[in-house]
């Protein structure tokens, strides 16, 4: 794990091949102070010209703009801890830093949530839990409705310790977090920190490491913006420099939570640091002020995401900024940036949020006896939420849909004459987890005019359908559950306008018009039978009544329908 090499030999290559250009020195403050990284390479190892490397921040872009390849970001962290094994150093100024790093990896904050099976855990960092530790839950949650076992895990990467070359220190954390994981069968970890991004993907070589923002992107579908949606502009942390599947992931994200997002002069690979990294702030004061300002004044009046907590806090007192985090349900109403926390506000969230998972490991441990529990993810709960976060979409005309009492129970009650539209609840899930789906219905009776096989006679009472989205809208796949007009029970075939959407009879014929009927479909088992292949993240759930094709009338009831993980 140790990359340190012989310093005289890093600082003679740079030396050799640096051609101080003035390419990195331009937007960087401490190359116009100290020289080009040749410059610096040439004065040699000596103690004094060792210490200078902590008047930088890391931060990488030096990296990004070298025209000849080369990594001065690399040659100053080697003279980190070339100034550390010479003790040359005086780490008083980062006590503050170690203080922080030691607590947030000791045991009164540190906890394992590893329910049976689990071989992908969540690793939200230390800042990210600090000021959103109900953030870490919402995200827990959305992940385990992809896959039921993942875990969460409260510790700290030891980044601080790298960057100010505490090798030896760095080496103990890191290798204690990752053995003991690896020791619980841990094989994938999920990050909402970009800085353990980075670490666990340059030192943790036996562990596969995604952003969680990566994974989130994924179930998102297509948005289209209206022309006045609100306009963001995203800060690139910079851990996350040379991270593009991230950074286009935060993109993504933004846009399908209803922003528009105009870049910053410098994004992307070359994104400017906050004034946080390397610590440069415990040896040259004011710099954060300096570097957080001018990020702060390149937003140009602008909201500011990143998916970096630290980079947040330390441009909100600024510029409005707000985390990526912040903006999922918002609907595209940016919201308030919380005002800043204090240090002893955060040290008890991540505190109460170490209790709160023990709360939830005993619940998951209970429910989890020989691996047989189900896990339950609610469509609906027409008596407590109504119609809350159902969108309404008309294809023609509108079907009155309301919530009334039925038999002593809440339900929906959906009336179509001569008309088209549907209701649709977003919620994502990985079908091959939460693969049943469960609901009620009842009829009226079918629609008389209906035909499966003709687009004049695509109508239905009743039908049920889970969403697959594709690449493009146009690749979006459905499957229709469907109360049949004519098609037999238990046979299924392509919509008559698109064969994307896959019309499945789970009942057919009026025999049973009057009753309520359960139902209980294998969404994994269906897409294979029907399209015949395994199927991507599922992105919603529909439902429909609707007579346009017909001009008929239909009237149907739905029941509260859930997703589960066993029959």
């Amino acid at each position: 794990m140790h990359k340190n090499n012989n310093i005289v030999a890093v600082m003679s290559n740079m030396a050799a091949r640096c051609t101080s250009c003035g390419e990195c020195v331009r937007p960087c403050a401490f190359l116009q102070a100290e020289g080009t990284p040749a410059a610096v390479a040439r004065k040699g190892d000596s103690d004094n010209n060792l210490l200078v490397a902590y008047r930088c921040s890391l931060c990488g872009l030096c990296d990004a703009v070298c025209p000849e390849l080369l990594s001065p970001s690399n040659m100053f962290r080697a003279m980190r801890q070339e100034a550390v094994k010479r003790r040359t150093i005086d780490l008083k100024p980062y006590s503050p830093w170690l203080t922080y790093e030691k607590l947030g990896g000791s045991l009164l904050f540190r906890r394992d949530i590893i329910p049976e099976g689990c071989t992908t855990v969540f690793f939200p960092g230390c800042s990210f839990p600090g000021t959103r530790p109900d953030d870490v839950v919402k995200l827990l949650q959305k992940l385990r409705t992809i896959d039921p076992t993942i875990g969460l895990v409260l510790d700290c990467c030891g980044k601080i310790s790298l960057d100010l070359g505490l090798t030896e220190r760095f080496e103990t954390i890191f290798h204690k977090l990752t053995d003991r994981l690896k020791a619980k069968g841990i094989t994938r970890i999920l990050t909402s920190c970009p800085g353990c991004s980075k670490t666990l993907r340059e030192y943790g070589e036996e562990l596969e490491t995604t952003s969680i923002y990566e994974i989130l992107a994924k179930t998102e579908t297509g948005t289209v913006l209206p022309h006045d949606a609100p306009v963001v502009t995203v800060h690139d942390p910079c851990p996350a420099r040379f991270d593009d599947a991230q950074q286009q992931a935060v993109r993504q994200m933004a846009h399908s939570c209803g922003y528009r997002v105009e870049e910053m002069p410098g994004h992307g690979r070359t994104t400017r640091c906050c004034g946080q990294g390397g610590m440069v702030e415990g040896c040259v004061p004011g710099t954060i002020t300096r570097e957080a300002g001018q990020s702060a004044a390149a937003a140009d009046g602008r909201t500011v995401i990143s998916s970096c907590a630290a980079c947040i806090d330390t441009l909100g007192p600024r510029t409005a900024a707000l985390h990526l985090v912040d903006l999922i349900d918002s609907r595209g109403n940016i919201p308030v940036p919380t005002p800043p926390l204090s240090s002893a506000q955060r040290w008890m969230n991540r505190l109460f949020l170490r209790v709160r998972p023990l709360m939830m490991a005993l619940f998951l441990l209970a429910g989890a006896v020989r691996g047989a529990a189900a896990q339950e993810l609610p469509v609906s709960n027409f008596a407590a939420d109504g119609l809350k976060g159902w969108e309404s979409k008309s294809f023609k005309g509108t079907t009155d849909y309301r919530i009334v009492q039925e038999g002593g129970h809440t339900v929906l009650k959906a009336h179509a004459k001569a008309a088209a539209s549907g209701l649709t609840k977003k919620i994502n899930f990985n079908p091959a987890a939460y693969r049943y789906l469960k609901w009620r219905w009842k009829v009226a009776g079918t629609v008389a005019g209906g035909n499966e096989s003709t687009k004049g006679g695509d109508d239905y009472a009743a039908r049920a359908y889970v969403i697959f989205p594709g690449r493009f809208f146009w690749q979006m796949r459905a499957l229709n559950y469907i109360w049949a007009n004519r098609l037999p029970k238990g046979e299924f075939i392509p919509n008559a306008y698109t064969g994307n959407a896959m019309m499945i009879a789970v009942e057919s014929g009026p025999s049973k018009a009057g009753q309520w009927v359960y139902e209980e479909r294998d969404i994994l088992a269906d897409y294979r039978r029907v399209f015949g292949e395994d199927p991507p993240m599922a992105s919603g759930i529909a439902i429909m009544t609707d007579t346009d094709n017909t001009g008929d009338e239909a009237t149907a009831w739905y029941g509260d329908i859930t997703l589960s993980t066993v029959r």
